[in-house]
């Protein structure tokens, strides 16, 4: 299966299907000459997630387009996106980003603003986001950040994720500005469980949509999913690339998490 050339071809439909015009996996499996069972069962294992999920999170990612880049209203977000429940629109739109969708919009200068003061604050460094209150697991981990070659990262992201798709809040996650923690940053007290390390880098530019509009940004992950507390490796590396057509879009709204653990 060349994971590549279906990940453009999904994509390229989903973008450029202006009528939004429904299409299936089962469509799909049968375009690459798979059944709709072999083709599940081979997206997921290429990707670690299923083909519903993926086309699923491009949607989504087209409806975020439309908001914060074409400055579409949330109505026609939704239409342009192909959901046709207000509703059900909503509740996707929370449950991947944090925040729905009229919130996403309205808060965007704030948590801009956000971003520029903790940047700017000679003081920060590296800022931990938990999931919840109380963290009391017993592992460790250090991830090392490696860059290409006269790349400038304004800020990096890293978190623990439950999935390989980035459309939910880590169990933990970092905010770090790599020149000042020497390119690493070290999780510690993880919670028992499987999950992903993911990551993603914002390049100094000064335009404010960077930090929501994701799609471009330079991508990392860890090549395998970690097992905590038997994982034996206590540090990892992530080396940051381009995006590639079968990356998942980042969903999640990562200032918004920054602004959780700064507050105002």
């Amino acid at each position: 299966m060349d994971i590549k050339i279906i990940a453009e071809y999904i994509r390229k439909r989903l973008e450029n299907n202006d009528e939004n015009e429904k299409f299936s996996i089962k469509e799909i499996a049968e375009k690459f000459g798979y059944t709709k069972y072999e083709f599940s069962r081979k997206f997921k294992k290429e990707t670690g997630f299923s083909a519903k999920e993926f086309v699923s999170v491009l949607k989504l990612e087209k409806s975020l387009q439309k908001l914060i880049k074409e400055d579409k209203s949330v109505i026609l977000a939704q239409l342009e996106s192909g959901y046709e429940s207000s509703g059900s629109f909503s509740n996707i739109f929370r449950k991947n980003t944090g925040l729905s969708p009229r919130e996403y919009r309205k808060n965007i200068v704030k948590l801009h603003e956000i971003v520029n003061k903790y940047k700017e604050n000679k003081e920060s460094s590296e800022e931990t986001y938990y999931e919840y209150m109380k963290i009391n697991g017993k592992s460790n981990c250090t991830v090392y950040l490696k860059y290409p070659e006269n790349y400038k990262s304004e800020m990096t992201f890293v978190g623990l994720f439950k999935t390989p798709i980035p459309n939910h809040a880590p169990v933990i996650g970092k905010a770090v500005i790599p020149e000042k923690v020497n390119n690493r940053c070290t999780f510690k007290n993880i919670p028992d469980g499987k999950y992903y390390i993911l990551a993603c880098s914002v390049e100094k530019n000064g335009k404010i949509f960077r930090y929501f509009d994701l799609k471009n940004c330079l991508r990392g992950k860890v090549e395998k999913q970690l097992i905590f507390p038997s994982e034996k490796e206590k540090k990892f590396e992530i080396l940051f690339r381009e995006a590639i057509p079968e990356d998942p879009p980042i969903l999640i709204n990562l200032p918004n998490l920054l602004f959780k653990v700064i507050g105002k």
